[in-house]
């Protein structure tokens, strides 16, 4: 396999790893809170969100940006694995 296609595939599966954790978190701190506390707040968040609606205009910048920042961050992480793979090849251990 080529060193750029085990770059990406570690940057997808590190990133990946990122994400559960970060839901795993999320989950957690809503678990300990209990569930009053999570509907009060899903309460506020449909008050504030759902009730109003934002422009689709925004909405659809705003989802740009973050897929455009989220594939950066990736494509960042696979070059930096692609380089620590060519630096390690080229000290001659594989």
């Amino acid at each position: 396999m080529k060193r750029e296609h085990t770059a990406k595939l570690v940057a997808a599966a590190l990133m990946g790893l990122l994400f559960a954790m970060y839901t795993h978190h999320y989950y957690d701190a809503w678990s300990h809170r209990g569930r009053e506390a999570f509907l009060a707040y899903q309460g506020h968040r449909f008050d504030r969100d759902m009730l109003v609606p934002r422009h689709s205009i925004a909405g659809v910048v705003l989802y740009i940006v973050i897929v455009c920042v989220c594939i950066g961050v990736y494509e960042l992480i696979a070059a930096g694995i692609t380089k620590v793979l060519k630096h390690d090849l080229s000290n001659g251990t594989e």
